[in-house]
């Protein structure tokens, strides 16, 4: 078998997709260009906030999947010391050139190329770890959450996030449904898009499930943003598409809808009995 006739792997497929897209992961929260945008930059602010609300000041913070460097910088400037891993080497040299612009002092951070499950970190060594927009793309999802409860300290604090299936913009997952049985009838001709890298989506409940059986317990969770409605969002402005988004961003605090937002923020802290058993 040569080079080139070997199987991809899902960390291959993750770093080739983020490596390929970094200079834009770095300039999406300062110059939107999609509705998206918006939610992506509301996932980082309320990530930040759950681990100041939750962490102690001075403590260790891992950031699993740390892009280019954004969520990082906002912890350290926020009096945290900051492990940035990720499998993208893009990635993590964006996060060190921006950390060097920034003038953070070389003792405050480490930023290392690596996948978390092999990136040689020392059990217990951490009060808080942040994972935005990562465990969707791991293959076993209870392993890496598993990792996670043996990286945190006792009442250690996990803020992660996952994308939810079924939302408001497709409809809690009817749009989805019909286009399916439309293409198994030859009703339609399949999507010839590129290939999804993410593997997972997430409700409440699914949230839950897996966390509990990693031995960690949920104690906060809000999905938030609600944008790109499938039939709905071509034919508005990007104007018009960030106003149903507020608007509903807005009943989603008075009426119990958050849960069909484009995405999902829970926080766990890590118990003191032994992990369910996974056979």
């Amino acid at each position: 078998m040569t080079a080139s006739d070997k199987p991809t792997s899902q960390l291959d497929r993750v770093e080739e997709h983020f490596g390929a897209s970094a200079l834009e992961w770095q300039d999406l929260y300062a110059r939107p260009r999609r509705v998206n945008d918006l939610v992506l930059a509301n996932r980082r602010r309320v990530g930040v906030e759950k681990i100041r609300e939750h962490v102690r000041p001075g403590a260790r913070v891992l950031d699993a999947g740390c892009g280019a460097g954004l969520v990082a910088l906002d912890l350290v400037q926020a009096g945290f010391f900051v492990q940035g891993v990720d499998i993208a080497e893009k990635m993590v040299d964006l996060s060190r050139e921006r950390f060097r612009a920034a003038g953070i002092a070389s003792g405050r951070y480490a930023f290392a190329r690596a996948d978390v499950s092999s990136a040689g970190l020392p059990p217990a060594s951490f009060a808080g770890i942040v994972a935005l927009g990562f465990l969707e793309y791991q293959e076993d999802e209870l392993a890496a959450l598993s990792r996670f409860n043996e990286l945190l300290e006792p009442e250690g604090v996990l803020v992660v996030s996952g994308p939810t299936e079924k939302k408001l913009a497709n409809y809690l997952g009817m749009a989805g449904y019909v286009r399916d049985r439309m293409v198994r009838f030859g009703w339609k001709k399949p999507s010839a898009g590129a290939t999804r890298v993410g593997l997972h989506w997430y409700s409440i409940d699914r949230f839950r499930r897996l966390l509990e059986a990693s031995g960690l317990s949920v104690i906060w969770t809000r999905g938030h943003g609600f944008v790109e409605f499938e039939g709905v969002a071509q034919r508005l402005s990007y104007n018009g598409e960030v106003a149903l988004h507020r608007t509903l961003s807005s009943l989603a605090k008075v009426l119990p809808i958050h849960r069909w937002g484009n995405d999902l923020i829970v926080v766990a802290r890590k118990e003191e009995r032994a992990p369910a058993d996974r056979s």
